[in-house]
């Protein structure tokens, strides 16, 4: 991996508060990583608890947004997400993705006060709030094809891809946001979804898909800034790297991955090690 010249002055003091994750949500998360298959478990007994409510929720046009990290995604999310009839993840769902009903039902007895917006973590303007949407389905894929973010590997899922276990799991999932939320509709930001439009698809017949493009050489200006700062926030912050990993985010940072589209990711892998980001991206 590429490494980036580090942050100084006021920036790198910025980042020091911005990168650091909460010792709870490190352990919690660390738990529910290593616990998985319980933790799904727990999720198909919510499914059965729920069944009769569920039966009324349909899953229709689910909206799938995608595109390489930094084409402008995470604003159509925001977008989407302030409808009141559309569902969408959010800060507040992880790390307990698999059961996102019982965390619900956590979340609202507890008192919690009102949180101010602040700057994500990409320190590029874009205010949150643990209500705020967020691209965390990615954990439900990571589970079910566990190879998808092996640079190794081709990351393509199409028309003829079988996986019974998470598409019966992924459905429920959906209409159970949809549930909680009140929605009609699901939306969803995952990068790594453009390599998975024909599976969707076949799941999903009436899906709608937006693919965020960018000016080729702004949009690899962007990656290169954030590989940079994420690479100094993670040295820093060690559980920041680890958080990254369980969200399943790996297009900048210490463990960036290229994307498997069909082609060797080899020569990727090697003009980032040799510091040439451009030709590598």
């Amino acid at each position: 991996m590429h490494s980036a010249a580090p942050v100084t002055g006021a920036a790198r003091r910025v980042e020091d508060s911005v990168f650091e994750v909460p010792r709870a949500t490190d352990l919690l998360g660390g738990l529910v990583t290593r616990t998985a298959p319980f933790w799904r478990w727990l999720g198909a007994i919510e499914t059965d608890m729920l069944e009769e409510r569920l039966a009324g929720v349909r899953i229709e046009s689910p909206i799938y947004i995608c595109g390489l990290a930094r084409a402008g995604t995470t604003i159509l999310l925001e977008l989407f997400g302030a409808l009141p009839q559309v569902a969408t993840h959010r800060y507040r769902d992880f790390p307990l993705i698999y059961t996102p009903y019982f965390w619900d039902l956590v979340l609202s007895r507890l008192a919690r006060p009102s949180a101010e917006p602040v700057e994500r973590t990409h320190l590029d303007g874009i205010m949150v709030t643990p209500e705020s949407p967020e691209a965390f389905e990615e954990v439900l894929w990571m589970h079910f094809f566990p190879d998808c973010h092996d640079p190794a590997r081709a990351s393509m899922l199409d028309e003829t891809t079988r996986n019974p276990a998470f598409e019966t799991f992924y459905r429920d999932h959906l209409r159970k946001l949809m549930l909680i939320q009140r929605a009609s509709r699901y939306a969803a930001k995952g990068n790594y979804n453009i390599a998975r439009l024909a599976y969707i698809l076949k799941l999903f017949p009436d899906a709608k898909f937006l693919v965020a493009l960018r000016e080729p050489s702004a949009h690899i200006a962007s990656l290169m800034k954030q590989h940079a700062l994420f690479c100094e926030g993670e040295r820093r912050n060690p559980r920041m790297l680890e958080h990254m990993r369980r969200v399943g985010h790996f297009e900048f940072g210490l463990d960036r991955r290229p994307i498997h589209l069909g082609a060797e990711t080899s020569e990727v892998l090697a003009l980032w090690q040799a510091g040439e980001e451009v030709r590598g991206w």
